[in-house]
């Protein structure tokens, strides 16, 4: 089946290449109810990717926004990623209404304590072929559990 043609095409620089867009407008899912949202969908394309990044949003936002916007989401899972790493919390269950906000604002709190801990942290070697040692949370999780915590000295009247 042949594509939809796109109803608007942009263009822009990039980190010295071209970036080429393809956006459909008035898009809906087969789901959707009689005059229920439309999506935009944009398909970018990027010289650096053998794929395009396709897009579908109800937002009205241009397809040089939606790019430079999947360019800053990268940085910001680093937090979440290290909560999940470091402290297991892809293995939590809650059920109460204020424990999902409650868990979810502590994981990311110790997540992010954990980023700076293993960002401002000496790299290690975790391995005998560990020759470019970057400060990372994997790493930092990877040395702890090397550790005998149950022998850390508890300070008197604590």
């Amino acid at each position: 089946m042949a594509a939809t043609p796109p109803d608007a095409a942009a263009q822009w620089g990039g980190g010295g290449r071209r970036i080429q867009a393809h956006v459909g407008a008035n898009g809906v899912l087969s789901t959707t109810a009689p005059g229920g949202p439309a999506l935009r969908w944009v398909g970018i394309h990027d010289p650096r990717y053998r794929e395009p990044l396709v897009w579908a949003t109800p937002l009205p936002v241009s397809a040089a926004a939606r790019w430079r916007l999947s360019r800053d989401r990268w940085p910001i899972e680093q937090v979440p990623l290290a909560a999940k790493q470091m402290i297991g919390a892809h293995r939590a269950c809650v059920f109460g209404g204020a424990s999902r906000h409650r868990l979810l604002e502590w994981a990311l709190l110790a997540g992010n304590g954990f980023a700076y801990v293993a960002a401002t942290a000496a790299a290690v070697a975790t391995g005998f072929g560990d020759r470019g040692c970057r400060p990372t949370c994997g790493r930092l999780r990877r040395v702890l559990l090397r550790g005998d915590f149950s022998e850390i000295p508890v300070p008197e009247g604590a």
